[in-house]
């Protein structure tokens, strides 16, 4: 993850529950926003998409379920690692919000040390999901962008150019007579050059 503290937003109804658990994770490390409702948690992932979402399983307006499947349904920015507090203890209850898109879940009420076991546990995932998404955008000898990441940036920077109407520019590179490096010195000395230039 980055170096920037984690943001966790949490949804339960209960204020005093939400004083609860901000007073737990802010010392530890955590940004925190509190919402009280489904409706406003799905307001607040678009507006800030957390890398940590904690929610009551049954919110007024939007259930738990029902936020985990957006979660999932969505294009976000990165992984969001979803836990669920929930009263039941049934197991047909787990399954159905694992289903949903749950990560975990914990048993209200929740005891601060498994709470922030369980979302160290949750950060080491999404350090291993970052470091993915890092080696599919690059290129493993060179570290630029690999051709779908460009394209994927360029498309960005020319809707953004044309909104705002600012000029965009790009560059291309090419290294004339590459070949003869390669059958000359061997593929080793063309990677070397590539890396050079």
């Amino acid at each position: 993850m980055s170096s920037e503290s984690p943001h966790v937003l949490l949804v339960d109804d209960d204020p005093a529950t939400l004083g609860e658990l901000t007073r737990w994770l802010e010392p530890a490390g955590y940004r925190v926003r509190g919402v009280r409702d489904g409706r406003a948690a799905l307001a607040a992932m678009e507006a800030q998409c957390p890398q940590f979402l904690v929610t009551d399983w049954e919110p007024p307006s939007v259930s738990g379920r029902e936020i985990c499947r957006w979660v999932r349904s969505r294009e976000l920015p990165h992984y969001v690692y979803t836990v669920v507090l929930t009263a039941r203890s049934r197991a047909d209850g787990l399954v159905q919000g694992l289903e949903a898109g749950a990560d975990d879940f914990l048993t209200k009420p929740a005891q601060q040390d498994e709470l922030l076991a369980r979302l160290r546990a949750g950060g080491r995932v999404l350090e291993l999901e970052n470091r993915l998404c890092r080696l599919a955008q690059r290129d493993s000898l060179t570290g630029l962008y690999t051709q779908r990441t460009f394209f994927e940036l360029l498309t960005k920077e020319w809707a953004r150019s044309r909104r705002y109407h600012i000029p965009v520019a790009c560059v291309m590179i090419d290294i004339d007579y590459f070949k003869r490096i390669n059958d000359t010195f061997g593929h080793q000395a063309g990677d070397e050059a590539i890396i050079t230039v």
